[in-house]
């Protein structure tokens, strides 16, 4: 008997944790509906990294491009370019908005931050001016987000939502695939908006789940997929 109370008790629990999970969501939801001009995009002057590696190596010559606001996903690309760098490839470290052309590259790398639950615009623009090229070359994308503090199998499956604009989009640009990472959290580098979601959600301290383990074997992966 004291077990099925248990039971219970943890039934209703895990019930009452989805449901306020489910709160949170259309909570924030309703927030970006209604105050759509407390978002700001614009990237931090100091975030943005930028690097060539391999001149001399024999392998494919590869773009890494990403979009960042604080620095979390910058560490992220530059981290995939070393290990590209490592395994004889030629890289380029890119923010996107400062590329021009990708006629040069065998491979391009496209990551970005979440925000509004969704690619940053920066990030869905620079696929929009190269969507010809992308579509007959190989391409592979990440994301970092705090929805992956907790990185399990059933959160990795969730967060491809915040993709899924992109690939609906254009279904022409197949990428040979997918990294989702964890994010980080540096509460001195937020405007009030961040710091109230972030807040909301349950994240009061500065915070980095980033698994550089994970990042660089998925680029250990990449590379295999795009020789």
């Amino acid at each position: 008997m004291k077990r099925n109370i248990e039971v219970v008790k943890s039934m209703r629990c895990h019930i009452s944790r989805l449901c306020i999970d489910r709160l949170v969501i259309i909570s924030i939801f309703i927030f970006l509906l209604f105050a759509p001009g407390c978002i700001d995009y614009s990237v931090d002057p100091d975030a943005i990294i930028e690097k060539g590696c391999g001149e001399l190596n024999t392998g494919k010559n590869v773009l890494v491009a990403y979009a960042t606001r604080h620095s979390a996903t910058a560490g992220v690309a530059e981290n995939i370019a070393d290990v590209l760098c490592g395994l004889n490839h030629k890289v380029d470290l890119r923010y996107v908005e400062n590329v021009s052309s990708i006629e040069e590259y065998d491979a391009v790398i496209v990551g970005s931050a979440i925000y509004e639950f969704n690619w940053l615009p920066v990030a869905k623009n620079f696929i929009e001016r190269f969507k010809v090229p992308l579509a007959s070359m190989p391409v592979a994308y990440f994301f970092g987000c705090a929805a992956l503090r907790e990185d399990t199998e059933e959160n990795q499956e969730a967060v491809l939502v915040f993709i899924n604009p992109v690939l609906t989009k254009y279904p022409e640009i197949v990428p040979v695939d997918i990294g989702r990472f964890g994010g980080a959290v540096d509460f001195s580098r937020l405007d009030n908006f961040e710091t109230t979601v972030l807040r909301f959600i349950g994240v009061t301290e500065n915070e980095d789940w980033r698994d550089w383990l994970k990042i660089r074997a998925w680029a250990e992966k990449v590379s295999n997929l795009i020789n």
